[in-house]
């Protein structure tokens, strides 16, 4: 789960719903990225379900007791996490073995920074899936810069969900915690991009790897903090009903072209 307080409620976004958001800006993606139709069709797919194990978890989401507020992806805890990765990566493995390389390689990424002795059970479970797919897909490592550059596009789709999915519409990007010097991943050293909101429904970007302009529906819940405390968390968020959010994903260049400015 994706959460961020505001003053009377917690705005909840399923890790499901922003892999979503991914795999809509994955399908924007310009097609000189890709070989052929099928490999853009597997980039895609790991976009869309790259978060599949959280979706058993989001649909009983947990109070964190120490922190006042329900448990979001970035406090939960790391073990049983860790199960619901695995389960995922394995039902998309059954759909694609390029999409759960992609898939594993995306997580693996994100957690090598964390020097945990659970983190680095994870992490060799994972490499011997990784090497096990390589082989199967004749990937050979010295020669496998496609694979490193649709991994960085995911990772690049995943950043600009959470972008969207972390703070308020509208936010500051200075006030933004993770992304106030930009996107942390390109695809190349000459490509990182910065990112800001315009508008309270227009994100722009200074690297914009896309076809044109992409329009997301994000769909989520606004739990009242009131309603937490009279039937727990999980009951409250299963009372709450859905609401949508519309927004723009930009050229930061095309908009101060159409602007006038330089």
């Amino acid at each position: 789960m994706i959460v961020y307080e505001k003053q009377n409620a917690f705005v909840m976004i399923t890790q499901h719903d922003h892999a979503h958001v991914s795999g809509m800006l994955a399908s924007e993606f310009k097609n000189d990225f890709f070989i052929d139709k099928a490999q853009q069709d597997e980039f895609i797919y790991a976009a869309y379900q790259h978060d599949r194990g959280w979706i058993d978890l989001d649909s009983a989401p947990f109070w964190n007791d120490a922190e006042h507020k329900p448990y979001s992806f970035r406090d939960f805890p790391l073990k049983p996490r860790f199960v619901f990765y695995k389960k995922g990566i394995d039902e998309i493995q059954e759909v694609s073995e390029y999409s759960a390389l992609l898939c594993s390689l995306l997580y693996t990424t994100l957690f090598e920074r964390i020097k945990q002795k659970n983190v680095q059970e994870y992490l060799n479970m994972e490499y011997v899936r990784q090497n096990t797919l390589k082989k199967l897909l004749n990937i050979d490592d010295d020669l496998s810069l496609p694979l490193q550059k649709h991994l960085r596009a995911l990772l690049i789709c995943d950043e600009l969900s959470l972008f969207l999915c972390m703070q308020q519409p509208g936010t500051p990007t200075d006030q933004y915690e993770w992304f106030s010097q930009g996107l942390n991943y390109s695809i190349d050293s000459t490509n990182k991009s910065q990112v800001r909101w315009r508008t309270k429904d227009t994100i722009e970007l200074t690297y914009f790897p896309f076809h044109s302009d992409v329009e997301i529906l994000l769909p989520y819940k606004e739990v009242d903090k009131e309603d937490i405390v009279t039937y727990g968390v999980f009951e409250a968020y299963h009372k709450t009903s859905w609401r949508e959010f519309n927004v723009f994903y930009k050229s930061m260049a095309a908009s101060q072209e159409d602007s006038g400015s330089i």
